[in-house]
């Protein structure tokens, strides 16, 4: 049995990757029951992926599991308590090994004081690094930088509420200011360099969803020798789909995005009296740009289905990730495998999590100093849209290559050798 645990993400967060690890554990090991504990809400949503991209799991067994605040006393007895159970049901299935989609500094060290246990000392537990991997490289706690986008003047909001409203209002922000500074202070205290090093062994391994991962971190722990490997994000892929068929140049933001950058980029355009183009955001926030004739949003302030972010997709020439190279550095984002599922070239401007997998050789995309220069080749290709597509075409090609390169047959050795190093096959 191959046992695998969310602990943190409910609903449809992360279900794109966590769907994809599910895919790819069962390729990985044929045949051999798997034991998902999760979040019910989380389950419900990777089934509802799982079927969107036709994947269907034999075998498959779900355990409730619930997610609490790990930044707080009463949630660290919580997942004490939880992840003890978790343990030893695995224990009692026979089982080696335990896969965690996710993990934090707090989680890591609960984990490692019940390995200690003779009963759970076997168990050989392998986590996903995600974005708090990032802080490695900080003196002091530093929270990861996310997107900023603008907010309603506290006027604006007052003006919104009605005076009965008040006082519930204030309250909850003063609980909400607590619990803030509550959680800083956690974070303060549990470090993620701290958390790793703690009762290192070859009973830990750690997962990188991207090589420019690792190779980041080498200036910070030593890699080797806390047993981090890379494994591709895993990504039920999209079908390959006829190329866009349009009369103009049509760009997209997909899912989050970096709305401060898309306004400068759009600002840039419009200085340089750029015309025959479109930018759709797929995604929720269009702030700033509600009323730009070459700026559409399908759903401003509403958070899109896949199957409708995949429709407005289709038609899209490419994908503009606009993350600067400060972003995802010791981290990966879903932005440039959202891209490679939908066969979508990307126009960026030198982030380490795209430029890792856009090769001079066979580039995948259009890299840029800055939004700047991002925004004169959008004017160019937009002046020119027939040879943009030419250079479209040839990008097209190229990512059905690194598809091939990142499917789950090809993964599946990697996972196999962090889960169960040294076995055959």
């Amino acid at each position: 049995m191959i046992v695998l645990c969310e602990p943190q993400c409910e609903g449809i967060s992360h279900e794109k990757v966590n769907s994809g690890f599910l895919t790819l554990v069962r390729t990985a090991f044929p045949g051999e029951p798997i034991r998902l504990h999760a979040p019910r809400s989380h389950q419900q949503a990777l089934r509802g992926i799982l079927a969107h991209d036709g994947v269907a799991i034999d075998e498959l067994e779900c355990r409730d599991l619930e997610v609490h605040d790990g930044n707080t006393v009463r949630g660290v007895v919580a997942y004490h308590r939880q992840l003890a159970r978790v343990l030893a049901e695995t224990v009692e299935a026979g089982a080696s090994e335990i896969l965690f989609l996710s993990t934090s500094p707090v989680l890591l060290r609960i984990l490692k004081r019940l390995h200690r246990r003779p009963v759970f000392a076997s168990i050989r537990l392998v986590f996903v690094l995600h974005a708090d991997f990032e802080d490695i490289a900080n003196d002091t706690f530093r929270e990861v930088p996310t997107t900023a986008v603008p907010e309603p003047a506290l006027r604006d909001k007052l003006r919104a509420l009605r005076p009965i409203e008040l006082p519930q209002k204030i309250a909850a922000f003063a609980r909400r200011r607590l619990a803030a500074r509550y959680a800083a202070a956690f974070k303060a205290r549990f470090r993620a360099r701290d958390a790793l090093l703690h009762d290192a062994s070859d009973r830990f391994a750690y997962i990188a969803l991207s090589p420019h991962i690792v190779a980041n971190a080498r200036a910070y722990v030593d890699v080797d020798a806390l047993g981090v490997h890379v494994v591709e994000m895993p990504i039920n892929f999209a079908p390959l789909r006829p190329a866009p068929s349009n009369d103009h140049l049509t760009l997209a933001t997909f899912g989050y995005g970096d709305p401060g950058a898309l306004r400068q980029v759009v600002e840039h355009l419009d200085r340089l009296g750029a015309r025959g183009y479109e930018i759709r955001i797929i995604g929720m926030d269009n702030r700033g740009l509600e009323s730009h004739p070459r700026v559409t949003c399908p759903s401003p302030g509403k958070r899109l289905a896949r199957d409708e972010m995949e429709r407005h997709a289709e038609d899209v020439d490419a994908f503009l990730i606009l993350y600067d190279g400060t972003r995802y550095r010791l981290s990966c984002s879903g932005s440039i495998f959202e891209a490679l599922s939908y066969n979508k070239p990307v126009l960026h401007i030198g982030n380490p999590c795209v430029v890792a997998f856009d090769s001079p050789e066979r580039p995948i995309g259009f890299a840029h100093d800055d939004l700047a220069a991002l925004a004169r080749h959008v004017a160019e290709m937009a002046g020119d849209y027939a040879v943009a597509r030419l250079e479209l075409a040839k990008r097209r090609a190229n990512i059905v290559a690194v598809r091939e390169r990142l499917g789950m047959a090809s993964l599946a050795p990697k996972l196999r050798a962090v889960l169960r190093p040294g076995a055959s096959g």
